[in-house]
């Protein structure tokens, strides 16, 4: 085991280098953790006979709390089965990856995990809150009639959140219009 040392609150490069690779190393252990709980949830994986519901017993063995068993099991649904983003979620960490494991997908991966990776997790947070609502609001088709003049002021609202977001596709772009409206009213 590396010794471990700082002097006056000055943390070498080294010491940053173990504590990152140790941190990875975790996670690491989590996401086979979460590959076991859920191989013995869907009966792939011999568990011992047991009366309490799954969540309490894993809770039990692994001593945490029924809740991150759960976040756990949506975590490697989500990133490791449904997209095979393992790398991402080391990266990310456990905590913003649980906030996004309810809505990743494959469209909106790449952005998603990005944002988790250059940001905090109270800003993925707020970023899953907005997306969220923004899902359930606009989750059932519209449609407009618009006179020439609205189509112009609607295309140039649209450019104006495609330039700021980065966001392409044209219904991406009307919900981001309709999201900052709604958070103007």
């Amino acid at each position: 085991m590396t010794m471990v040392t700082a002097t006056r609150g000055i943390v070498s490069a080294e010491v940053e280098r173990e504590l990152l690779k140790l941190s990875r190393d975790v996670a690491k252990a989590w996401l086979r953790i979460a590959e076991i709980l859920y191989q013995a949830k869907k009966g792939t994986a011999q568990r011992p006979v047991q009366t309490r519901p799954f969540l309490s017993w894993a809770g039990k063995i692994l001593g945490i709390g029924e809740r991150k068993v759960y976040n756990l099991l949506k975590i490697y649904k989500a990133f490791v089965l449904d997209l095979h983003l393992v790398s991402e979620v080391v990266e990310i960490g456990w905590s913003k990856a649980s906030l996004l494991a309810t809505f990743i997908n494959k469209e909106n991966a790449r952005r998603l995990c990005t944002f988790a990776v250059e940001h905090s997790y109270e800003d993925v947070y707020r970023m899953r809150y907005r997306e969220l609502r923004l899902t359930e609001r606009l989750r059932k088709p519209y449609s407009v009639c618009l006179l020439p003049k609205q189509v112009d002021v609607l295309e140039r609202a649209l450019s104006e959140i495609k330039n700021a977001t980065g966001l392409k596709k044209r219904g991406d772009l009307l919900a981001g219009l309709a999201l900052a409206y709604l958070e103007n009213l």
